[in-house]
């Protein structure tokens, strides 16, 4: 078994810090229940005692797609991926039968692929990973062993493989085929051993038993979550003799060996459980009373409750977890939850966005991946400096998350933005931006007045140049729409597409644009020599920037 990847992405401090942490998006549905969320913010819920449906939000806009049955009186989802996939069971006609299904919506239209209960009364998908290996569960041989495990190779029916041997569930998989669940001895139910299993080709190379944290005879545990770095969560036991449970991280490490970290419960509450664990090692889970639902980062154990607005505490008297399923948080910290509602006493199904983003670092500063959620501002941009080269600091600013339309997830953003050293022919080191999805944002650069001075002669004809295909050129160029528009001085808040200028005091170039790319301080009117070497120079940005998309 491979031994798991470090865990690189770390919390901005300024989020840890914030006294609320999360703002509340109600889509005022009552007698509903969060079951799973996606990257792109796409919501399955549950709809009264046997309903699903999907929420979207886009751009303040909240839309419902009800889910039907194939055939019975119930559908439940049980994750969803980021094609927008959902996966669950459903009843058949006369409700003795239970197959599972793979649920999509285009366009509000609903198509329902029939998994099967492979020969028995009950068959349920539970999560999926993006190469389409999809994994979950039935009972085989019409009941005779409870629980079968089972995945299916690429997201087709045809192509199911049964994990057969004992009593298996698999209740979640990562894009390394690394596939958690539980297994009982023979056909028994419990007590139940969370388990690691290796997908390779459609065939398990490996099984790895993540063991308890406390041995005796009942001791159970069993694995609902693992993220792209192979951390694993669960439940476990935590004492020898005693039937409650704790929230659980197992870390695999070299020659399989298996650390178990005990995340405690909120203090008052006897038990607990793990849910999700998303690529940041945000784990999110839910307590046996009132299924209250915390978060565990940065090891500390936090009610989510307490991290929502004074007026959200007013409204809502519990915030706990619906579902249970690996995809209660997504990789850019939303957290799908379910609410009481005092003044009606209703549940409803909501999405707890982060105020804050998750944002990580990396080549000592000089890169930075920003995940901002729908309707966010890029001023939430922590600036980046090169630590090579000319020392060039990177932010941006001045627009909203979403504005450019429908992008690889929804309208949230994955924002990459990194500097290069100076390649000698400009006034600053090279920006590398991506990921914003033709959004209308701010870039800011800072320059070296000398080397300005030493290239150009003065830094009266410096502005933020954009490289198009080997040749330099200004950055508003490369715009869809707007008007060039020169300012001589510091950007400003309401400045529109186009906007571009130079703030000499404080050695800074500046453009609104809507387009990505490599970005770097230029002249104007650069010497015929210098194009040359420029476009030299800039095969090595090109290469750069293609390796960094990609």
């Amino acid at each position: 078994m491979a031994t798991a990847l470090a865990l690189l992405t770390t919390l901005s401090a300024a989020s840890l810090q914030a006294q609320v942490r999360y703002t509340i998006l109600d889509f005022g549905v009552n007698s509903t229940q969060s079951r799973a969320i996606n990257d792109s913010g796409q919501l399955a819920v549950a709809v009264g005692l046997n309903g699903a449906a999907l929420y979207e939000s886009y751009a303040g806009v909240n839309t419902m797609t009800t889910i039907g049955t194939l055939g019975g009186n119930t559908t439940v989802i049980n994750g969803i991926n980021n094609a927008g996939q959902m996966f669950g069971h459903s009843t058949l006609a006369g409700n003795a039968v239970t197959h599972g299904v793979m649920v999509t919506v285009t366009d509000g239209v609903v198509s329902m692929t029939d998994f099967g209960a492979n020969g028995g009364n009950y068959g349920s998908l539970l999560a999926s990973n993006s190469d389409g290996l999809i994994v979950g569960t039935s009972n085989r041989n019409g009941g005779a062993n409870p629980y079968e495990g089972q995945f299916f190779t690429d997201g087709s029916p045809s192509t199911r493989v049964g994990v057969g041997g004992t009593s298996r569930i698999l209740y979640d998989v990562n894009d390394a085929g690394w596939a958690v669940g539980s297994t009982a001895p023979g056909s028994a139910a419990t007590p139940r051993t969370a388990t690691l299993y290796e997908i390779e080709n459609g065939v398990i190379t490996s099984t790895l038993s993540l063991g308890t944290l406390a041995g005796g005879a009942n001791a159970s545990s069993w694995a609902s979550g693992i993220n792209a770095s192979g951390q694993i969560v669960g439940t476990s036991t935590f004492a020898t003799g005693n039937s409650s449970t704790h929230a659980t991280l197992f870390t695999v490490g070299p020659e399989d060996t298996v650390i178990r970290t005990d995340l405690g419960t909120l203090a008052g509450h006897d038990s607990s459980s793990a849910y999700s664990i998303n690529d940041a090692g945000q784990i999110v889970g839910a307590t046996n009373l009132n299924n209250t639902a915390f978060i565990y980062e940065n090891g500390t154990l936090t009610e989510l409750r307490t991290l929502v607005s004074a007026a959200d505490r007013n409204t809502y008297s519990v915030v706990g977890m619906g579902g249970g399923g690996a995809d209660m948080i997504n990789n850019w910290g939303q957290i799908a939850a379910t609410v009481r509602v005092n003044l009606i006493g209703h549940n409803r199904a909501v999405i707890l966005n982060p105020v804050d983003p998750l944002t990580s670092t990396s080549q000592d500063g000089a890169s930075r991946n920003t995940k901002f959620i729908d309707g966010m501002n890029y001023d939430k941009f922590t600036a980046i400096t090169n630590p090579d080269g000319l020392g060039t600091e990177a932010d941006l600013f001045g627009g909203t998350v979403g504005s450019g339309g429908q992008g690889e997830y929804g309208l949230n953003r994955d924002v990459d933005l990194t500097l290069t050293p100076n390649l000698g022919n400009t006034a600053s080191d090279t920006a590398l931006l991506s990921g914003a999805d033709g959004d209308t944002l701010a870039l800011q650069l800072t320059y070296d007045e000398a080397t300005a001075i030493a290239l150009y002669g003065s830094e009266a004809d410096i502005l933020l140049g954009w490289l198009d295909g080997g040749v330099w050129k200004a950055a508003v160029d490369g715009n869809t729409g707007g008007t060039p528009t020169f300012v001589l001085g510091a950007w400003q808040a309401g400045y529109g597409l186009g906007t571009y200028g130079v703030d000499v005091e404080n050695n800074k170039v500046w453009a609104v644009v809507n387009h990505e790319g490599a970005f770097a301080a230029i002249s104007t009117v650069p010497e015929p020599q210098t194009w040359i070497l420029l476009a030299g120079a800039s095969l090595l940005v090109l290469v750069v920037f293609r390796r960094r998309t990609n």
